[in-house]
């Protein structure tokens, strides 16, 4: 892992995708604002997850789908004084069949006083570091 940076958003980050990683949801919550909504891949059919019950709900249904999930962050990129691209993989076994899988883990993350605001996760790193620079 890359050594510790001075910019809030990437160590926020960091952060982050250790909490997730091991899989404390409660530390998850503590690094995100009251109002964090989280638009993830499967809240086209869910909606956006708001607040910190938002957020539990989400980590959950992630853990629960996946239950050997583990996630790597490759790197953060800061593309503003508020916004960060990250990026890394996730992997696990696939809910149906049990099929071992490996996906880009690629988010950008909205953040303010050291929380984060805003997570939206997208399907590659190269929609990631568009979306976040439009």
């Amino acid at each position: 892992m890359a050594a510790a940076s001075t910019d809030p958003g990437v160590e926020m980050a960091h952060e982050l995708v250790g909490a997730f990683h091991r899989r404390d949801v409660e530390a998850l919550v503590a690094l995100t604002d009251p109002d964090c909504v989280v638009v993830a891949q499967r809240s086209m059919i869910e909606g956006a997850f708001e607040g910190h019950e938002g957020v539990r709900r989400w980590a959950a249904g992630y853990y629960e789908l996946i239950p050997d999930a583990a996630v790597e962050l490759e790197r953060v990129v800061a593309v503003s004084r508020s916004r960060v691209v990250v990026l890394g993989s996730q992997s696990g076994s696939a809910p149906i069949g049990g099929a071992a899988f490996e996906a880009p883990l690629a988010a950008i993350a909205d953040h303010e006083g050291g929380k984060l605001k805003r997570l939206v996760l997208l399907a590659s790193h190269e929609e990631a570091l568009a979306a976040a620079s439009a």
